[in-house]
Protein backbone atom coordinates (compact mmCIF):
# COMPACT_ATOMS: atom_id res chain seq x y z
CA UNK A 1 0.00 0.00 0.00
CA UNK A 2 1.51 3.44 -0.75
CA UNK A 3 1.55 6.15 1.85
CA UNK A 4 0.46 9.38 1.56
CA UNK A 5 3.41 12.15 1.60
CA UNK A 6 3.97 13.49 5.16
CA UNK A 7 2.32 10.10 6.44
CA UNK A 8 4.79 7.61 8.58
CA UNK A 9 4.35 4.15 8.47
CA UNK A 10 3.62 4.38 12.33
CA UNK A 11 1.21 7.09 12.36
CA UNK A 12 -0.96 5.04 9.64
CA UNK A 13 -0.27 1.92 11.78
CA UNK A 14 -1.70 4.17 14.83
CA UNK A 15 -5.14 5.36 12.86
CA UNK A 16 -5.65 2.07 11.49
CA UNK A 17 -5.84 0.52 15.04
CA UNK A 18 -8.12 3.20 15.90
CA UNK A 19 -10.24 2.81 13.95
CA UNK A 20 -10.56 -0.49 14.20
CA UNK A 21 -11.63 0.49 17.28
CA UNK A 22 -14.51 2.29 16.55
CA UNK A 23 -15.78 0.41 13.49
CA UNK A 24 -14.75 -2.80 14.34
CA UNK A 25 -11.55 -5.13 12.58
CA UNK A 26 -14.13 -6.05 9.57
CA UNK A 27 -14.84 -2.35 8.29
CA UNK A 28 -11.40 -1.07 7.82
CA UNK A 29 -9.87 -2.03 4.86
CA UNK A 30 -6.04 -1.74 5.18
CA UNK A 31 -4.29 -3.45 2.27
CA UNK A 32 -5.18 -4.58 -1.31
CA UNK A 33 -5.70 -7.94 -0.74
CA UNK A 34 -8.54 -7.01 2.04
CA UNK A 35 -9.97 -4.74 -0.32
CA UNK A 36 -10.06 -7.79 -2.92
CA UNK A 37 -11.91 -10.16 -1.08
CA UNK A 38 -14.17 -7.65 0.57
CA UNK A 39 -15.19 -6.75 -3.09
CA UNK A 40 -15.53 -10.27 -3.99
CA UNK A 41 -17.68 -10.68 -0.91
CA UNK A 42 -19.47 -7.53 -1.53
CA UNK A 43 -20.32 -8.98 -5.38
CA UNK A 44 -21.28 -12.45 -4.35
CA UNK A 45 -24.04 -11.07 -1.97
CA UNK A 46 -25.94 -9.43 -4.83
Amino acid sequence: MQLSPGVSPGNLAAALKRFEEAVGKDWVFASDERMRIRTLEARSAR
